[in-house]
């Protein structure tokens, strides 16, 4: 119930007697007036624009309108309903700031004590007009939340039908207001179930002991369900978030002293029944014997000792997890006990679905309650006395995250960033991937332009699609909070000790196990939601190494294997080459639970570093050594557990029955043949046939299954062989070379060294060797996929079309032996059964010979014919020659070739030599071994080139990280040239540079440099170029630098540093390509045709002294004297200021010549910039620090404190380098204007190196 005044002033204050002014009705505490009623129109001839007016004082006064409109019955009669409407609402629409203080009326006059009423549909009509215009003028934001209610003569009979239209919000009702009937219009609307159902909520929750902060925040929640308001947040009412500051991109340096004025608080409330636990979630081992708490523990201890400082902790549980964390923690008595380490979370009732009303179960009282959701996270900390207790004890910053995040630590950055960004909330949020798509995001609500959070269970199923829109919202909130203490305090104060946070409904049985129970609903908040009740909250991209929560048994199981690491920090992280992604794993439904995932790794979890996606359906047990790579799907369609064998599983579909379904079909079919009697001929040759037909079938199965698993790797692999054009030459390597850089050579890569040279040329040899070697495996595996399938042909056409009698029946088993042992060679490795390392690949490639070898003796020709046995000697030679040479092809290995081909040439020679002159034979067959072994040399020395190449596109690549890793924070950015100086991709830095949009890609960067610089560039890079060359990496110091002009857009020069690092080809090419990073001098945006202006190093300006440095007075004058009797012509301000406008000279007269200590200059014309005197790294802290001092200056705002830079540092007149330690800043007015001054005193000698030590300049 609220008091509302009838009309409201359109002054200010002061002698307007009989008014009452915006001011003047919040001060009675009044929070609501109408306006523009039509009594007030037509009595008292108030316009449009008077209540305009009266509109905009009550927005500036935060007092809320119920904003009058409406037509008489003329206008009614003569069509002009909308118009008259759209001009009233028009007038008032550009005063109105925050439409949340606004309530329409629509009241039409004709209808208002004429004994005339409007029918609902014409109300509605009316109404849904002025939503449309509202969405036209104002936005549909704004037009779906504005409230507008109907007044137009509402009565106990109308009221029913009114409030049914879509458009009707509400009633403004006026003289039925007086009338006991009244009260038929407020039943009608409907029983408040704050007022008749809160007394039973407030007394069970009193009676329960919880706090008052605890009611009053349920209070509210209930309050939100109760008024049936819309808790969804559609498409309609969001934007997307564009940008936001990242991790990467800060600049500052990390402040420890805020480390004592700051608590870490995790949030361990959590019981995991989702996963099966029956304690709280944190006391779930890990890795390495570690629990979520022990890690916990650790990294709080590790801290402390890191940054020498008491760091405060503590832990939010909840009434079922207390006991057993408390027990947990005894073992680290430095994190604190009892109420300085914990305080407990509040709980909530549950509501019965059907009426609202308090759920009850007899059977046990402890269902009637439920936790709040962690948005319980600050009403708990006010309500428990932890708010108030922190701040006494000066702690004004807070870190929370989730305990089951084992990435989320206190970063020193951050919270600094966090401090001097001023805001008094912020969220570290990430990029969202596919598998996070179902999780809450983060958006920009349209109306007040603020950041707000929305959940899963606030997405309408229409928007789901566009919710799950990866590229649209891009961020996710990794629950990773920082809170400024005071501020929420503050809020608390604002809102009445209850945050106004979005309220989700989670419908549940009253008893979770028994789902014939009261259906309840849960009413939950999220912490995560209060960036949208704090004015200025802001939100920060992080890494993903900061973001590794357990949720579920998939999580668990990714979080355990390699591609996580365990830190010295004791943070579990994902591994580099995982590229901030974490794999996907899907497991199935029954391993819902810890217990059930735990007997699926008995061994171990399976190596997930290279795993992209693992599916896992049905019932199955991982062997050891189990290496997942791409996406690969294991499945047990069979009954009972199958085990997965070790070894490496690349993008494959996996089905463990296959096997053990085939073995027992073999069994079941040898049983039924033998245990039949002997006695029965008929039934004896039935079984026979049978049992071949079974193993006909159980044959082709097996091939169609072969086919099935082996044909997507063996064409990937055979697509992977042949030369593609991979995005990068890392992604090159692995795709061509196959295998992993960085599971094999660890130290080859993310070291910012030389990848090839930076090795010894055996160790060189020996990667080129390995890639190789992966080769030669794959192509064998290959072909055993293939030839598996050919090699049963072999004997029936052998039996059928070759033999036709000539061979005895030894001779015939031992060819189909030797056929039949060459099938399961290729069977075991197709089948996956059996995956063959480098050695072993060659040993059975060289079996191959030896078959092969074999065939050639069982198949040479008889001496009976001399024509037949002519005939089939050269039919056999020329089959022989085709195969060796696809062996040399298929296998490209000389070694195994000289040997291998050496035996089947001896063969041949004897073989045929029955038939053929000696001489003859040997040289055929010497023409022949000489071809091979050439074209298997070449081969192999192709393969060699190739993976050659490639190593150097990987060590291009490691070259160019480490170049940017070395320049990042320096350097304005970098640029990639190709071997003839073109320019490689669209630099965002060179166009920043010159000033221009165009597409930079391709160009000639000679036509960028300055005419009368281009000689000079060109001896730069050949010099650099050589350098590199003939310098060993050991040798190598920092890159080169030259000083150049760019040519940018109006007649523009703009003057750089440049430092140059030749980098391999990438395409194995052996002319290098160029990487230069350059740093722009910021004085040289000038015309070619403008005056010179002297850099600040010939400034004569000497430090005042002051009584701190008073000790080396003499010593500066007896310098300061000597230094001006060697430079004053040097030092002259005539001859370096031609536009000086005043000098100030302040002289000492005790010494003998009179000493100048202290000079002012002014001129007519700035003499440089500060930026020049800055650190690269210190100009944006500067710029603020100087902008803000002058802005407060013009507000008339006092100082908080000195302002003080942190040094500033120049060239002297001598060439030294200078640095002034002490910079004190102060406002002043000069020529009508605020300036600032900074005054610099303690002067010293640079004597630390800079980030760039050693770079020297090319002759």
């Amino acid at each position: 119930m609220k008091v509302c005044a009838q009309n409201c002033g359109k002054n200010d204050a002061g002698a307007f007697t009989g008014e009452w002014t915006a001011a003047n009705l919040v001060d009675l505490g009044i929070s609501w007036t109408l306006l523009g009623h039509s009594e007030r129109r037509s009595l008292y001839g108030e316009t449009d624009a008077d209540v305009a007016e009266k509109v905009a004082k009550c927005q500036e006064a935060g007092l809320n309108v119920i904003l009058c409109i409406g037509e008489k019955l003329e206008e009614r009669e003569g069509g002009k309903t909308d118009e008259v409407n759209k001009r009233q609402l028009g007038a008032c629409i550009p005063k109105i700031k925050d439409w949340d203080k606004v309530v329409i009326a629509y009241e039409p006059v004709w209808a208002i004590g004429t004994g005339k009423v409007a029918s609902p549909e014409q109300a509605e009509e009316t109404q849904k007009a002025i939503r449309a215009y509202l969405s036209e003028a104002a936005g549909a934001a704004v037009a779906e939340k504005v409230r507008i209610q109907y007044g137009g003569s509402v009565n106990p009979e109308n009221c029913a039908e009114l409030m049914k239209q879509p458009n009707i919000d509400g009633f403004l009702v006026g003289g039925a207001s007086l009338k006991p009937t009244f009260m038929d219009i407020v039943k009608t609307a409907g029983p408040s179930k704050m007022v008749d159902v809160w007394p039973l909520y407030e007394a069970k929750m009193e009676k329960e002991g919880c706090n008052k902060a605890a009611i009053d925040a349920f209070k509210y929640t209930f309050g939100v369900l109760a008024s049936g308001k819309d808790v969804m947040l559609p498409e309609t009412k969001l934007d997307p978030v564009e940008s936001l500051p990242t991790f990467e991109k800060l600049r500052l340096k990390p402040d420890s002293r805020l480390l004592k004025k700051t608590l870490i608080l995790k949030l361990n409330g959590g019981l995991g029944t989702g996963m099966g636990l029956e304690k709280a979630k944190s006391l779930l081992e890990v890795t390495q014997g570690n629990t979520f708490l022990d890690l916990i523990a650790k990294q709080v201890e590790w801290m402390k000792k890191e940054f020498k400082t008491d760091l405060k902790f503590m832990l939010m549980n909840s009434f079922a997890t207390s006991a057993d964390t408390l027990e947990a923690l005894k073992k680290y008595t430095e994190l604190g006990t009892g109420s300085d380490l914990e305080f407990v979370q509040n709980k909530a009732p549950k509501v019965t679905a059907s009426d609202l009303s308090p759920a009850d179960w007899e059977k046990d009282h402890s269902h009637e309650w439920c936790p709040p959701g962690h948005g319980d996270l600050y009403p708990a900390m006010l309500g428990s006395g932890t708010l108030d207790k922190l701040l006494k004890k000066g702690y004004r910053y807070m870190f929370v995250s989730n305990s089951d995040n084992l990435g989320a630590t206190m970063d020193l950055k951050i919270l600094t960033h966090f401090v001097n960004s001023g805001a008094p909330f912020m969220m570290e949020v990430a990029e969202r991937t596919d598998a996070d798509k179902k999780g809450g995001h983060l958006a920009q609500d349209k109306a007040s332009g603020g950041l707000l959070l929305r959940e899963s269970a606030q997405c309408p199923d229409a928007d789901e699609k566009e919710f799950q829109n990866t590229s649209k919202y891009q961020f996710f909130n990794t629950n990773n909070l920082w809170v400024d203490l005071s501020a929420l305090k503050n809020l608390f104060r604002k809102f009445d000790g209850a945050l106004p946070l979005p309220v989700m409904k989670n419908s549940k049985t009253v008893d979770p196990r028994d789902k014939s129970s009261t259906k309840v609903l849960q009413l939950e908040t999220a912490m995560g939601a209060a960036i949208q009740c704090f004015p200025g909250a802001s939100a920060l991209v992080i890494p993903r190494s900061r973001f590794a929560p357990v949720k579920t048994t998939n999580d668990l199981l990714a979080l355990r294997s390699d591609a996580y690491t365990l830190t010295e920090d004791f943070r579990i992280v994902l591994k580099d080459e995982r590229e901030g992604v974490p794999p996907d794993v899907k497991l199935d439904g029954m391993y819902k639970f810890t217990d059930a995932m735990e007997k699926m790794i008995p061994n171990g979890p399976p190596s997930l570093v290279a795993c992209k996606k693992l599916v896992v359906e049905g019932e199955i047990s991982f062997a050891k050594d189990v290496v997942i790579k791409g996406t690969v799907t294991i499945k047990n369609t069979g009954g009972g557990c199958k085990e997965v064998p070790s070894g490496t599983y690349e993008d494959t579909v996996k089905d463990r029955r296959q096997e053990t379904a085939v073995a027992a079909d073999l069994a079941q079919t040898s049983y039924r043949s033998f245990s039949q009697p002997s006695s029965a001929r008929f039934g004896r040759r039935r079984d026979t046939m049978n049992f071949l037909a079974v193993g006909v079938v159980i044959f082709i199965s097996l091939h169609v299954t072969l086919l099935r698993d082996s044909s997507r790797w063996t064409f990937e692999q055979l697509r992977q062989l042949a030369p593609v054009a991979a995005a990068t030459p890392e992604q090159r390597l692995r795709k061509a070379v196959g295998f992993q850089l960085v599971d094999k050579y660890p130290n080859a890569t993310a070291s910012g060294r030389n990848f090839v040279k930076a090795a010894s040329p055996t160790e060189s040899i020996r990667w080129i060797r390995a890639g190789m070697s992966d080769v030669r495996k794959k192509s064998y595996i290959i072909c055993a996929s293939i030839f598996v399938h050919l090699v049963p042909l072999h004997p029936v056409q052998f039996i059928l079309f070759e033999n036709n009698g000539k061979d005895d029946a030894p001779k015939v088993a031992i060819k189909v032996a030797m056929l039949a042992g060459m099938y399961l060679q290729h069977l075991v490795v197709a089948a996956g059964f059996f995956r063959p390392n480098h050695r072993q690949v060659r040993w059975l490639s060289f079996g191959i010979y030896l078959y092969f070898t074999c065939f050639l003796v069982m198949t040479s020709p008889n001496l009976l014919d001399g024509k037949e046995v002519l005939q089939d000697a050269l039919t056999n030679v020329k089959y022989a020659v085709i195969s060796r040479f696809f062996l040399a092809i298929v296998f490209m290995d000389t070694e195994l070739a000289v040997g291998g081909q050496l035996l089947i040439s001896a063969v041949v020679v004897y073989t045929q030599s029955s038939v053929l002159p000696l001489a003859a034979c040997i040289f055929d067959e010497l023409n022949i071994y000489c071809s091979i072994i050439l074209l298997s040399m070449i081969l192999e020395f192709l393969l060699q080139s190739r993976v050659q190449a490639l190593l150097d596109s990987a060590e291009a690549e490691s070259m160019l990280s480490s170049f940017r890793r070395m320049l990042r924070g320096v350097c304005d950015g970098d640029i990639l040239l190709d071997s003839n100086l073109q320019i490689q991709g669209s630099p965002e830095c060179l166009k920043h540079l010159l000033m221009s949009t165009a597409d930079m890609s391709g160009k000639d960067f000679n036509r960028l440099i300055a005419s009368d610089e281009e000689e000079s560039f060109q001896r730069f890079i050949a010099f650099s170029t050589s350098t590199a060359k003939n310098n060993s990496q050991a040798d190598r110091h920092a890159p080169p630098c030259l000083r150049l002009s760019l040519r940018g857009s109006m007649d523009m020069r703009v003057a750089v540093d440049m430092f140059h690092v030749p980098l391999p080809n990438p395409s194995g090419a052996e002319e290098p390509y160029h990487l230069l990073a350059v740093r722009e001098d910021a004085e040289s945006r000038a015309p070619q045709t403008a005056r010179h202006i002297p850099a600040p190093g010939v400034v004569p300006v000497l430090p005042r002294q002051t009584p701190s440095t008073g000790s080396r007075s003499s010593k500066s004058s007896s310098s300061s004297s000597s230094h001006s009797s060697k430079s004053s012509a040097k030092s002259c301000a005539w001859q370096n200021f031609p536009e000086l406008a005043e000098m100030t000279l302040m002289v000492n007269v005790r010494t003998p010549q009179h000493n100048v200590e202290q000079v002012t200059l002014s001129c007519a014309s700035p003499m440089f910039s500060l930026r020049k005197l800055a650190q690269p790294t210190d100009w944006e802290t500067i710029r603020k620090l100087l902008e803000s001092r002058a802005d407060q200056a013009e507000n008339g705002l006092q100082e908080s404190g000195p302002g003080s830079i942190k040094k500033l540092q120049f060239r002297s007149p001598s060439g030294e380098k200078l640095c002034a330690r002490d910079v004190e800043v102060e406002a002043c007015r000069a020529h009508g204007a605020w300036r600032i001054r900074l005054r610099l005193t303690n002067f010293e000698k640079e004597r630390h190196r800079s980030p760039m030590q050693g770079i020297h300049e090319a002759p």
